[in-house]
């Protein structure tokens, strides 16, 4: 598995979602909707922890293609 991790200081670090993010992402996303369905058009479609899945693998799916683009 591709593994793309920033840490940013001693307490805070940056990674991609994983599956097992699914529930945590769903519930975050689920009460925060209103405002981030101004900035972010993709939480509209979180209805259910499933979408959350369908929205991790996509990213993990696309991460995966640009880091295969063969630069010539």
């Amino acid at each position: 598995m591709l593994e793309l991790k920033v840490n940013v200081d001693k307490e805070i670090s940056l990674r991609m979602f994983e599956i097992h993010d699914a529930n945590e992402l769903f519930e975050l996303v689920k009460s925060s909707k209103d405002y981030l369905c101004q900035w972010l058009p993709w939480a509209q479609n979180f209805n259910s922890v499933e979408e959350a899945v369908k929205f991790i693998n996509f990213t993990l799916e696309e991460f995966k293609k640009i880091m295969n683009i063969s630069w010539r």
